[in-house]
C-alpha cells in the first residue's frame, strides 16, 4: 500500500485510508511544477501588489508606506505586547498538547498534529484552570505559571514523544510559500498598528469579562458581564478562560492581549487549515487551501481575534480527528475538538455535530454508521453543558464548568457501552420530526432553503464555483463531509425560518444563525474549492495554467461595484489585504476620542481613578458601578467596563433593548432615581449631564470621590 501522501486527490475511502487509484497522465516533471509554480507566484505577487495600489484612494484601502509609519509609531507597545502573548501562547499550546496526548494514549501524526489537537485540547484545559483558580479568586500568574509547569513536566517525563514526525517530500519550492504568505501576514500588520483589538463588540463581548478575571482574579459565576450592553447569552467561556490565561501570563491588559493574540491566532489558523487540506487530499492542496480560505469571511475576520475565529481552529481539529483511523485516538481527537468549539462558540459546536452526525450516516450503502461517533458525541455534549446553559441566561457556579469538563469522560465510556440501544433509534427520530416541519410549513422552508443557497452562491462566487465544481473531480471523504456541512446549513436555514417563536430570544437567534452560517458556509465551501485546484494543478499544463488564471481572479480587485470593508461577501484577496492596509494607517478607531487606543488622556484618567479603587481593594468584583451618560455606545461614555473589569450599569438619553443589546442593564434618564435608591457602591457621571444629574447624585447619599474633565466619580 501507498503511503498516504502518495495519494491522487479525492481518492480515500470511507475509512480514511488511501488505495491506489490509475493515473490518466504521466506525472509532470519536477522542473515543469517549479516553472509553473514560478508563474503563479510571480504573477499572484504582482497581482496583489498592484491591486492594493490601485485601492489605495478608495474607501476600502490604504497607503502601504502609511500603514507602514503607523506600525513603526505603535511598535513600541504592540511589539512587546505580541512577544509576549506569542511565548504565553507557546507554553500554553505545549501544554495543550501535553494534555491531548495524555487523553488519546498515542504520539500525534505530525508537529502540525500536534499543534491543532493541542489547541483544542488547551482550551479545555484552561476552561479547567479557570474554574479550580478562578472559583477561589486565585487566577493569578503564579498559579497559572506553576499549573503550566506541572503539566508540562508530567508531558516530558512520562508523555514521551509527543509526535512523531512524517516524512514527507513536498514538491512545492520553499518561494512559492511567499505569496500566501503575504495575504496571511496581512492581519499581523494590522495588529501590529492596534493597541486595542480593532472592532467594536469584541471590546464589550469578550475583552471586558477577561479584564474582570485579571483585575479580581476570577468570576463568581459563568455568566458575569462586566459590560451593561450584553448579557450572558453572549458569554464564551472557553474564549474567556484561553484569552484570561493568555493575557494573566503575558501580563499584558486584556484590551491589548486581544489584539496581540492575532499573531499566534493566524499562525495556528493557517497550520490547521494546512492540516485539514492535507488529511483530506494529499500534495498540491494544502497550498492552495491557504489562497481559497482567505477568500472566506472567517479570514476578514481574523484581525478580529474573536471567539468565532478560535472556534474554526478547533472545528479543523475536530476534522482531523474525523480522518483519524477508528480507535482512541479518534474519539478522543473528536470528543476534545467538539468540546472547545462548544466553549469557544455552542451554535458553530452544533453545526459541526450535525455535520459529523450526518457525515458519519451517510458512509454509503452496506455499511454500518459510524457508531465511534456516539461516545464522543456524548463527552463533548456533556462537557459543554455549563456553556449551553450560559447561553440560555442560566446562571452557573464558576466551577461547574472544570467539572463538567473532567467528567465528560465518563459519560462517553458510559455511551461507548450502550450506543447501539440509546443513541442511533434518535436518528430516525429526529427524521421524522424535521420530515413533519417540512410537511407543515412547506413554503416558508422551501422558501428559506432557496434563498440561503443564492444568497452564499451570489455572495461568495468564487468560492461556490470551486464546491460546484468538486462534484466532478472529488470524491470519498471529503466529498461526504462538504456536502453533510452544506446540507446541516439548509437544514439550520430552514428550521430557523420554520420555527414559529418570536419572542426576544428567538429574534436575537434570527439574527446570530445566519451571521454565522456566513462564516460557516465560505469555511467549508474553501475545501473543495482547493481541491478542485490541487486535482486540476496535477493534471497537466491545461490544468495549471487554469489554477493560474482562477487565482489571479481571485486576487485583483475587479469589480462592478466597490465591495463594503464590512460586507458579508466574497473579498478577493487584494481587497482583504488593503482594508488591513487601510486600518492599520488610519487607526480602527476612528471617530473615537482616540482612533487607536479609544481612550484620551482625560478618559484614560477617570479609568484610572476606576483602577486604583480596585488595587486599594474599595471596588470589589461583587461591587456595583453605575455610569450615566449622554450615551450607552463606547464612542460617548467611557467603557470603564472593558479597560478595568468593573461592572457597570448604565444610564444614558438613548438605551437600547434589542437583540443586540441583552445585557439587561442599559435604563433611560427617567429611571435614575429608581435607581439611584439601588445599593450602587460608585456613580460615574459624564459629558453635559455632570451639571444636571450632579445634585441629584448627591441627593441620593453619594460624595464626590474624583473630578476630572471626564466627569465626576461618586462614591457612597
Amino acid at each position: 500500500m501507498k503511503p498516504a501522501n502518495d495519494v491522487p486527490v479525492g481518492r480515500l475511502t470511507p475509512v480514511e485510508t488511501a488505495r491506489p487509484a490509475r493515473e490518466r497522465t504521466r506525472p509532470p516533471k519536477p522542473s515543469v511544477d517549479r516553472l509553473w509554480f514560478a508563474v503563479l507566484t510571480a504573477g499572484g505577487v504582482a497581482a496583489l501588489v498592484v491591486s492594493v495600489l490601485r485601492l489605495e484612494g478608495s474607501p476600502i484601502g490604504g497607503s502601504p508606506v502609511g500603514a507602514i509609519r503607523a506600525v513603526a509609531h505603535e511598535l513600541s507597545t504592540t511589539g512587546p505586547a505580541a512577544l509576549a502573548m506569542a511565548l504565553a501562547a507557546l507554553v500554553n499550546l505545549a501544554a495543550g498538547v501535553v494534555v491531548a496526548r495524555g487523553l488519546r494514549g498515542s504520539s500525534f501524526r505530525s508537529r502540525a498534529d500536534a499543534a491543532v489537537g493541542g489547541a483544542a485540547a488547551a482550551v479545555l484545559m484552561d476552561t479547567v484552570f479557570l474554574s479550580v483558580f478562578g472559583s477561589v479568586r486565585a487566577f493569578g500568574w503564579f498559579a497559572l505559571a506553576a499549573a503550566h509547569a506541572g503539566v508540562l513536566i508530567v508531558g516530558r517525563w512520562r508523555l514521551r514523544p509527543w509526535y512523531a514526525p512524517e516524512r514527507e517530500t513536498s514538491d512545492i519550492p520553499g518561494w512559492a510559500w511567499l505569496f500566501p504568505g503575504l495575504v496571511w501576514l496581512s492581519p499581523v500588520l494590522l495588529q501590529l498598528a492596534s493597541p486595542v483589538v480593532p472592532f467594536f463588540d469584541v471590546l464589550p463581548n469578550h475583552v471586558a469579562p477577561i479584564e474582570h478575571i485579571r483585575s479580581f482574579g476570577g468570576m463568581a459565576s459563568l455568566d458575569v458581564m462586566p459590560s451593561p450592553i450584553y448579557g450572558a447569552s453572549r458569554q464564551f467561556i472557553g474564549y474567556v478562560a484561553t484569552l484570561g490565561t493568555l493575557s494573566v501570563l503575558s501580563t499584558q491588559p486584556a484590551a491589548l492581549a486581544a489584539s496581540a493574540l492575532i499573531l499566534p491566532l493566524t499562525a495556528v489558523s493557517a497550520t490547521s487549515v494546512s492540516l485539514v487540506a492535507r488529511r483530506w487530499f494529499p500534495g498540491s492542496g494544502r497550498y492552495f487551501v491557504l489562497i481559497a480560505v482567505p477568500l472566506s469571511f472567517v479570514f476578514l475576520r481574523l484581525p478580529d481575534a474573536r471567539a468565532t475565529v478560535v472556534a474554526f481552529v478547533t472545528m479543523a481539529a475536530t476534522a482531523v480527528a474525523f480522518l483519524e483511523p477508528p480507535g482512541r485516538a479518534r474519539t478522543v481527537g473528536l470528543a476534545v475538538g467538539l468540546a472547545a468549539t462548544g466553549y469557544m462558540h455552542p451554535l458553530l459546536a452544533g453545526l459541526t455535530g450535525l455535520t459529523l452526525v450526518v457525515a458519519g450516516l451517510a458512509r454509503g450503502p452496506g455499511r454500518v454508521p459510524d457508531r465511534a461517533l456516539v461516545p464522543a458525541l456524548a463527552a463533548g455534549t456533556f462537557a459543554i453543558l455549563p456553556q449551553l446553559a450560559t447561553t440560555m441566561e442560566v446562571g452557573m457556579g464558576t466551577w461547574t464548568a472544570g467539572a463538567a469538563i473532567v467528567a465528560a469522560p465518563t459519560i462517553g465510556w458510559l455511551a461507548r457501552r450502550f450506543h447501539v440501544r440509546l443513541a442511533w433509534p434518535a436518528g430516525p427520530v429526529v427524521g421524522l420530526a424535521v420530515a413533519l416541519a417540512v410537511i407543515i410549513r412547506w413554503r416558508v422552508v422551501l422558501r428559506a432553503i432557496t434563498d440561503a443557497g443564492g444568497d452564499a452562491l451570489v455572495a461568495f462566487p468564487i468560492l461556490g464555483a470551486g464546491f460546484v465544481l468538486s462534484f466532478l473531480v472529488v470524491r470519498g471523504v471529503i466529498r461526504r463531509a462538504v456536502l453533510a456541512g452544506t446540507l446541516v446549513w439548509f437544514c439550520v436555514a430552514a428550521g430557523l425560518a420554520a420555527a414559529p417563536w418570536a419572542d426576544e430570544f428567538w429574534n436575537s437567534l434570527r439574527f446570530e444563525i445566519p451571521n454565522k452560517l456566513m462564516y460557516w458556509v465560505p469555511w467549508v465551501w474553501a475545501f473543495p474549492a482547493a481541491a478542485v485546484a490541487a486535482r486540476l494543478w496535477a493534471n497537466g499544463r491545461l490544468g495549471k495554467g487554469a489554477v493560474v488564471v482562477a487565482t489571479l481572479f481571485a486576487t485583483l480587485a475587479i469589480r462592478d461595484q466597490p465591495v463594503g470593508i464590512h460586507d458579508f461577501t466574497e473579498h478577493r484577496l487584494s481587497e482583504s489585504v488593503a482594508i488591513a492596509v487601510r486600518q492599520a494607517e488610519r487607526g480602527f478607531w476612528v471617530g473615537y476620542p482616540d482612533e487607536r487606543r479609544i481612550l484620551d488622556e482625560t478618559r484614560q484618567a477617570l479609568v484610572d481613578a476606576v483602577r486604583s479603587e480596585i488595587t486599594a481593594g474599595r471596588l470589589r468584583p461583587t461591587s456595583r458601578v453605575l455610569q450615566v451618560a449622554p450615551s450607552f455606545q463606547q464612542w460617548t461614555r467611557t467603557p470603564v467596563d472593558v479597560f478595568t473589569g468593573a461592572v457597570v450599569t448604565s444610564v444614558s438619553n438613548d438605551p437600547e433593548r434589542s437583540g443586540h443589546t441583552r445585557g439587561g442593564r442599559l435604563f433611560g434618564l427617567g429611571d435614575l432615581d429608581r435607581i439611584l435608591a439601588e445599593d450602587y457602591s460608585y456613580v460615574i457621571v459624564e459629558g453635559d449631564l455632570v451639571a444636571s444629574v450632579g445634585p441629584e447624585v448627591r441627593h441620593a447619599g453619594y460624595s464626590v470621590l474624583w473630578r476630572g474633565a471626564a466627569g465626576i466619580i461618586y462614591e457612597r
